[in-house]
């Protein structure tokens, strides 16, 4: 064979391995392109899951969860990352307190076509926060009574509540008094200004400083934070829709026909924040001295681990706290009212339950 032929044969020869290492390399782009899309389904499936566990807890009670009866799941509808990415979900409740949360992310091509599915299931216990409806206050320190201002340890109904509420139980103590607390009244110029069965009981088993060291145990669940002085807390809704976003609305316990009617709060306050105008209701815990003044009315559990004053025409309906020390008192001013309500102590613990995801190893549920 010539040269030339011998070259001719080379150069083919390079040729052939040039294509097929181009084509190889075309083959493996063609594969990693691929596995590069199927990675990125996947994720944005797993994403869409995790939007959807996420959605639940947000709207835990828009979505009525608490009504199932154990065994029963209901669907939680669909969350919708994009036109292309979502999750299917759903809740089944195992037990009083035990959800399990099922959500399927789903990965959709062009055509509708499911390309990626990431099925996850989590547990969510629901807590519950627990208050004595037992008394109208539990006091640590001493107790101050002066002016108009009443304390009643009778059951009262709010107005409107009776289909809300069982019916009105039998009176309790107005005061439930740590070892060394005092009562005051000599400042008081109305008649009965303290009533209950009995208007005074002393707290044998010291549970007072128990409770609100468990109440106070729930900061972590607070929607609100306030400090210095508030006013204007009332309810807002927009369409015949509560606005649960606003910083200020805290329910509307006094008009059950509102939408906010059956929201309830968790509210915070710093030390020395006091209180202005407003209605609302839920849990108020003070982190310090706390004060409520004006006209402003709360519903449910007001638990302060300093004193509690309250003046003006402010009013309590359900059960204060007061107090962690006997130095912290609970003063009633003016024409302040405190008047025990084991219907609005019971729907505020009851409102104010908060889905929390389990931390524990997580698991793919399987297909």
């Amino acid at each position: 064979m010539s040269r030339r032929g011998t070259a001719l044969l080379l150069a083919l020869a390079t040729l052939v391995a040039i294509g097929l290492l181009g084509a190889i390399a075309l083959s493996v782009a063609r594969v990693q392109r691929t596995v590069t899309r199927q990675s990125l389904g996947a994720a944005r499936a797993s994403w869409a899951a995790q939007a959807g566990v996420a959605r639940i807890l947000a709207d835990w009670r828009a979505l009525g969860l608490e009504s199932l009866s154990v065994g029963a799941s209901a669907s939680a509808g669909v969350t919708t990352l994009d036109p292309l990415t979502r999750s299917a979900d759903s809740v089944v409740r195992l037990g009083k307190s035990v959800f399990e949360v099922r959500v399927s992310g789903e990965r959709l091509d062009a055509g509708a076509m499911v390309t990626a599915r990431e099925p996850q299931s989590v547990l969510v216990l629901l807590l519950q926060p627990a208050a004595p409806d037992r008394a109208a206050a539990w006091a640590s320190g001493p107790v101050r009574l002066s002016g108009m201002a009443s304390l009643s340890g009778g059951d009262a109904v709010p107005a409107g509540w009776d289909s809300s509420c069982p019916g009105a139980a039998a009176p309790g103590p107005g005061v439930l008094a740590q070892g060394g607390s005092t009562v005051d009244m000599s400042g008081c110029t109305a008649a009965g200004c303290l009533s209950g069965t009995p208007p005074i009981a002393r707290d044998t088993l010291a549970a007072g400083p128990g409770h609100l060291a468990a109440l106070h145990s729930f900061w972590g669940a607070i929607d609100t934070l306030i400090g210095g002085t508030v006013s204007g807390v009332a309810p807002l809704a927009g369409g015949g829709i509560c606005t649960d976003s606003a910083g200020l609305n805290w329910g509307a316990p006094e008009d059950p026909a509102h939408p906010c009617f059956d929201l309830f709060r968790v509210v915070g306050a710093r030390s020395g924040t006091a209180l202005l105008s407003g209605t609302g209701q839920g849990l108020l815990l003070g982190e310090g001295d706390l004060v409520l003044d004006g006209d402003f009315r709360f519903y449910g559990v007001v638990a302060a681990s300093g004193s509690v004053i309250l003046r003006g025409r402010s009013e309590v309906v359900g059960t204060v706290l007061a107090g962690l020390s006997g130095s912290d008192s609970l003063v009633l001013a003016a024409q302040a009212r405190l008047a025990r309500s084991v219907c609005a102590v019971r729907r505020a613990l009851a409102g104010t339950a908060r889905p929390v995801r389990l931390r524990v190893r997580g698991w793919f549920a399987v297909p």
